[in-house]
């Protein structure tokens, strides 16, 4: 009884130190060392003096310095209605030299035909609304009642239940994991500090948060099945293969299309 009661303050303390550790993260204003600078679409710029006013907040600024951010930024801004593009004007630097650009050696953002129709039929189904896109009421009750029974069988797992221990490490996967995910994609609340303080509280068990956007969010998501880019493919024991890329790619084209026909069938059949 002793023992777990030890464990158990260790438990707590802990917790403590990472709640501590996470309110210097979100909440400590801080200069970036160096003076690296940000590539996006073949042009550097210097973001340092914006760290403070960016809505996404300060951190995910502070991972892409020194790096061709181009993927990064039209993917987090896909749905807003700002001028983002014309607001980099005033900390424009210089352009970029060849040996610091990647994404637009990659992708060519001049003609997005696809992205841009894809972009359009998202916000006609979400809207632009900044609410429209992150979790609702019901999701949050969601998380709520599974970090409660998680919390839970963490304890009983303590106590020593077999079914208590088994919960408890399908809770790091689907409980753990999955708000670390969504909240490191600042996809839970529309306060970027709400999404980092609960992603580092809750993911932590899951994942080291800075180890998992660094390789999940700036990487993973930014070069989805790219030999060489893609940490996945080195790390995963499921590999994605190439016919099955392409698969996707096509049943997204062909949805995308099939929608667009009906939409403008249902317009021409009102206009008569």
């Amino acid at each position: 009884m002793l023992s777990l009661s030890v464990l158990l303050l260790g438990c707590v303390g802990c917790g403590v130190c990472m709640v501590g550790m996470v309110m210097l993260l979100v909440f400590w204003r801080r200069e970036p060392e160096g003076d690296a600078l940000w590539v996006i679409d073949r042009k550097a710029y210097d973001l340092r003096p914006y760290l403070g006013q960016h809505p996404g907040g300060m951190y995910i600024l502070e991972a892409g310095q020194g790096r061709d951010c181009t993927a990064l930024f039209h993917s987090y801004h896909a749905l807003t209605s700002k001028p983002v593009k014309r607001m980099l004007e005033s900390f424009f630097v210089r352009d970029a030299r060849e040996e610091e650009c990647l994404d637009s050696k990659i992708w060519s953002w001049d003609q997005t035909p696809f992205y841009t129709d894809l972009k359009q039929e998202v916000r006609k189904a979400m809207g632009t609304h900044r609410g429209a896109y992150k979790a609702s009421w019901s999701h949050l009750l969601q998380y709520g009642i599974c970090l409660t029974v998680w919390v839970g069988a963490i304890r009983e797992w303590l106590l020593g239940s077999l079914w208590g221990g088994v919960v408890a490490g399908l809770g790091i996967w689907f409980v753990s994991g999955d708000i670390l995910h969504a909240a490191t994609h600042y996809s839970i609340f529309s306060s970027q500090n709400a999404n980092l303080m609960v992603g580092w509280l809750v993911g932590w068990v899951h994942h080291v948060p800075s180890m998992w956007i660094r390789q999940h969010v700036l990487s993973h998501h930014l070069y989805t099945n790219i030999p060489g880019l893609d940490p996945d493919l080195d790390l995963s024991l499921i590999h994605i293969s190439e016919p099955t890329r392409l698969l996707s790619i096509s049943y997204a084209v062909f949805c995308l299309k099939k929608k667009k026909k009906t939409h403008n069938t249902s317009t021409s059949y009102l206009s008569h």
